[in-house]
């Protein structure tokens, strides 16, 4: 299957080493994990991945920093391709450290770099991620964030009618996530077609799915979920994902609208048959 074809990049992030935040071997497996996941992203979605950090053979460097001009450059390189080599779909997955700071304005989250220390240093702004994803010219937008208070993604987020959205993040704001890595568990589980039997996994499936898997977390963490117009293929068997990848009119989408979870309320997955999009709402922790 060629990947090149089919005009899907995916920037999968796992940052291990932090100079100044609370390291476990937990970080370590837990990027282990998402090399499993970038792996399947290759194998199943007809994703061309790019690591971050990366070795030579091209895989996660779970040894290596991250800095937040990479980072942020990395991301920009995802979000906005050249011009005569447009991107079709794009999914950003970030495993790491996520921190807070409290402002006379509010509440901002970050995604933590190495050298964030959660005093003068804080990483990427989830603030400047959403303003990217909402100016990109890539069509279909995926985002995966497992880390500490990733809920403020969705704060003061406003979706728009240009792009083809699937956001799920691995707590809500004002949550702590743990390092064992819930979500990126979740996604191993619920984007393998072997596994599941399927011969494709749209995300509007990944969706139902994780909120299966949410009912039987007998903790606190809760994901946050937001998709919004057609349905996003992410994954499926050989032959079958470039042929829906190429006729979007077999994944049409009902969904026209996002309805975000407030804190501590519980939110339920919605009924796709209504027209309204399907929204849900300490040991070892990352962040």
């Amino acid at each position: 299957m060629s990947t090149n074809s089919l005009n899907r990049d995916a920037l999968v992030v796992s940052i291990c080493l932090y100079d100044d935040l609370p390291m476990s071997e937990q970080l370590d497996n837990l990027g282990q994990q998402t090399e499993q996941l970038a792996q399947l992203l290759k194998t199943q979605g007809g994703f061309k991945v790019k690591h971050l950090p990366e070795t030579v053979d091209f895989k996660l460097d779970l040894r290596k920093r991250v800095t937040l001009p990479e980072l942020e450059q990395a991301i920009e390189k995802l979000l906005y391709p050249p011009e005569e080599s447009p991107t079709q779909t794009a999914l950003l997955f970030f495993a790491g450290h996520g921190l807070v700071k409290e402002t006379r304005l509010g509440t901002e989250g970050f995604l933590a770099t190495s050298e964030s220390d959660g005093r003068s240093t804080f990483g990427v702004s989830l603030k400047w991620l959403r303003e990217l994803l909402h100016n990109s010219p890539v069509k279909q937008q995926i985002v995966f964030l497992e880390a500490c208070h990733s809920g403020t993604f969705f704060q003061s987020f406003e979706p728009d009618e240009k792009h083809d959205i699937c956001f799920v993040t691995s707590a809500r704001a004002h949550e702590e996530a743990l390092a064992q890595g819930l979500l990126v568990q979740a996604l191993l589980e619920s984007l393998d077609c072997k596994k599941r039997l399927e011969d494709r996994i749209t995300s509007e499936m990944l969706i139902r799915y994780l909120d299966k898997i949410q009912e039987t977390n007998k903790g606190w963490q809760r994901f946050v979920y937001g998709i919004q117009g057609e349905s996003i293929l992410l994954s499926g068997v050989r032959g079958k994902l470039l042929h829906d990848t190429q006729s979007k009119q077999t994944l049409k989408s009902t969904a026209k609208s996002v309805f975000l979870p407030q804190k501590n309320q519980s939110v339920t997955i919605g009924d796709n048959a209504t027209g309204n999009i399907i929204v849900v709402g300490d040991d070892n922790q990352i962040g």
